[in-house]
C-alpha cells in the first residue's frame, strides 16, 4: 500500500535547523499539521481533500506532525492514510513525526523548518489540528495573494477562537445580527474577549454558523491584505511558511525554543522589516483556544461543524471507501 511513516521517538529537541544543501525539485505546496485529535482531524481531512491538486485544488501533499495524541486516534489516521493514498496511486498523506506521548516538551519544529531551508520553492501551509473549516479555494488563495514585499507572515482569515481576526471581524460588521450582549472585541488577547472567555469563543463560533446557513459568508471577506500594526503574539493556527519567512542565516538568529508561536510572531517578526499580514479572502475556521476548548465541546458546537461536511459530502470529492474511514454516520 501507500503508506509512509517517520517513526521518531524519544527525539531531543535540536532548536536550530542545521544547515542543509538545497535540493532542486518541482515546486509543491504542503500541508502540515500539529495532529492528534481525531475529532477535529476526521472533519479537517474531508476540506482538505476537495483543495488536493488531483482533486483541482493546489495541495501536492499532506503531512502529520503527532505530538498530542491517543491510539485510536493513530489507528484512524493510518488507516486513513493507507486508503487515500492507495485511491490515488501516490503518497500524498503521510506521517513525518509520531513520537511517544504524552510529547511535553520536543515539537517537531526543526523538521520542518529544515525542510523549508532544504526546498526553497516549496509553500508549506500550517495548520492546527482543529481548523474545522476551510473555505473552497483559500489554500489557492493564501498562495496567490503572498506578497513578500509588503508582509512578513501570511495569516489566513480564521473566523472562530483568534482574538486578533475576532477584532477585525468586528470592525467589519460581522457581528451586528448576532451579538445581543454587545460583546466587545477589543485588541489585546488580555481582554474579556481574548483567548480565555468561553461566551465570546462561542459568540465567534455561532455567528460563523449564523452566516454558514445564509449562504453569507462574503460578510467575513476583504480584499487583499490586513497589515498588523504592532509585533505583538498572534495565534498561529493557520498561516504559509517558505522561504520568504525562514532561511538558515534567519532561523540562526535565536533558538525556536519550546513556543514558535512566540518565536514567530513575536522574537523574530520584530527582527523584520515587514508587518504580518492577515489575507482577507482565505477564510478558515477554528474551533477554540485550550482555556475554552471544553465548554465549546459541552455546547454541542463541534456537531455542527460535522453536519456542514456530512452535508456537503459531494463537494469533497472523496472516494467512497476514503470517506468511511473518517466515521461519519451515512
Amino acid at each position: 500500500g501507500y503508506v509512509l511513516v517517520y517513526r521518531q521517538e524519544n527525539v531531543k529537541p535540536e532548536l536550530v535547523p542545521k544547515y542543509v544543501d538545497c535540493v532542486t525539485v518541482v515546486p509543491r505546496n504542503i500541508i502540515f499539521i500539529y495532529a492528534g485529535r481525531w475529532k477535529f482531524l476526521r472533519i479537517q481531512l474531508a476540506h482538505i481533500y476537495r483543495e488536493l491538486h488531483r482533486n483541482g485544488g493546489v495541495i501536492h501533499e499532506v503531512w502529520f506532525m503527532m505530538i498530542k495524541y491517543d491510539e485510536q486516534a493513530e489507528q484512524s489516521l493510518l488507516k486513513f492514510i493507507e486508503v487515500a493514498n492507495n485511491a490515488s496511486k501516490h503518497v500524498i498523506f503521510s506521517v513525518h513525526y509520531l513520537g511517544t506521548p504524552p510529547v511535553k516538551f520536543h515539537r517537531p519544529y526543526k523538521e520542518v523548518f529544515e525542510g523549508v531551508v532544504q526546498h526553497p520553492y516549496d509553500k508549506y501551509l500550517k495548520l492546527d489540528d482543529d481548523i474545522v473549516y476551510i473555505h473552497p479555494g483559500a489554500f489557492r488563495t493564501m498562495i496567490e495573494k503572498q506578497n513578500p514585499s509588503q508582509c512578513f507572515m501570511h495569516f489566513f482569515n480564521i473566523a472562530g477562537s483568534n482574538w486578533r481576526c475576532s477584532w477585525l471581524h468586528q470592525k467589519n460588521d460581522v457581528y451586528n445580527e448576532t451579538n445581543p450582549k454587545h460583546f466587545v472585541f477589543d485588541f489585546s488577547p488580555k481582554a474579556h474577549c481574548g483567548w480565555k472567555t468561553a461566551d465570546c469563543a462561542e459568540l465567534t463560533l455561532r455567528t460563523f454558523l449564523h452566516h454558514h446557513k445564509n449562504n453569507q459568508l462574503e460578510r467575513y471577506f476583504f480584499k487583499g491584505l490586513y497589515l498588523t500594526p504592532d509585533r505583538k503574539r498572534f495565534s498561529i493556527n493557520a498561516f504559509l511558511l517558505d522561504r520568504h519567512l525562514l532561511t538558515y542565516e534567519m532561523a540562526s538568529i535565536e533558538p525556536i525554543g519550546p513556543d514558535d508561536e512566540q518565536w514567530w510572531t513575536v522574537t523574530y517578526s520584530a527582527k523584520v522589516a515587514h508587518p504580518n499580514c492577515v489575507v482577507g479572502e482565505a477564510l478558515v475556521v477554528h474551533f477554540a483556544y485550550s482555556k475554552v476548548y471544553d465548554a465549546m465541546l459541552k455546547l454541542g458546537l463541534l456537531q455542527e461543524f460535522e453536519k456542514i461536511v456530512t452535508r456537503n459530502r459531494q463537494s469533497f470529492k472523496m472516494e467512497q471507501e476514503v470517506w468511511k474511514t473518517l466515521g461519519f454516520d451515512d
